[in-house]
């Protein structure tokens, strides 16, 4: 079922109208037939929709039901040291796919690219690429796409229900899947760059009692790494809810 992001509620008589741009993928690419069913997300809310008719260039959908969606769990955060080429754009989409709710991206020590001076023509590019992510996996929410940090910076910023993972390839003891996690309200998941993590990166995270965990015995490229690790994570973080109820 084909899948929508609407920011105007649905008004009193039950009908909410897609954006402009998704008004015209739904009328002139898709073709989308008249009384055919897709869903729409509103403030966090799946409901089923119609496609009623086309009114002033845009859809209008009349609104059949909530579907309820899954129980709220804690906010998986992903922090990626900036790759090389394409690499952060496709973490984005897998990313989004596999339930990462917030992307920071990392300037750290040993990444490759700068993106310091380009970042706000960037930002607006990864915001597109996980909000067509989005409707692709059908998610509720459009995951956010946070200003550029340093590990300095994010460390300044957390929180007392805020947890830390950083995936490291020397940790030889504790894997992510034996990670015990606590009560938090984010967690927030650290993959470095190609060139890995500094000494200095290292001991500002332990100081903060941060979370060193494995991903096995092989080294992982770090777009593949990002998606194993959020998958992972994900999946953990929806099992504890579920044992929590």
């Amino acid at each position: 079922m084909r899948h929508f992001f609407v920011n105007n509620p649905i008004n009193e008589d039950g009908y909410v109208f897609l954006s402009q741009e998704d008004s015209n993928h739904l009328l002139r690419v898709l073709r989308w037939p008249l009384g055919k069913e897709l869903s729409v997300s509103i403030n966090g809310k799946q409901y089923l929709g119609i496609f009623e008719k086309e009114e002033n260039s845009l859809a209008k959908i009349f609104i059949v039901k909530e579907i309820v969606g899954e129980r709220k769990t804690a906010e998986l955060v992903l922090c990626q040291g900036v790759a090389k080429g394409q690499k952060m754009e496709s973490i984005l989409i897998h990313g989004t796919e596999v339930g990462v709710d917030h992307f920071i991206p990392m300037q750290m020590d040993h990444c490759v690219s700068d993106l310091r001076k380009k970042y706000s023509s960037k930002k607006q590019r990864y915001e597109k690429i996980v909000l067509e992510a989005a409707k692709q996996s059908n998610r509720l929410e459009v995951p956010t796409v946070n200003e550029l940090y340093t590990v300095d910076q994010l460390l300044e910023e957390l929180q007392e229900k805020d947890g830390i993972v950083l995936c490291y390839e020397n940790e030889e003891d504790l894997g992510l899947e034996s990670l015990e996690l606590e009560n938090f309200e984010r967690v927030f998941l650290i993959i470095g760059p190609e060139g890995g993590i500094s000494n200095r990166e290292l001991e500002l995270l332990e100081e903060k009692k941060a979370k060193i965990v494995s991903l096995g015995n092989r080294i992982l490229r770090t777009e593949t790494a990002a998606i194993v690790a959020s998958y992972t994570l994900k999946r953990m973080i929806e099992r504890q809810t579920i044992e929590s109820i």
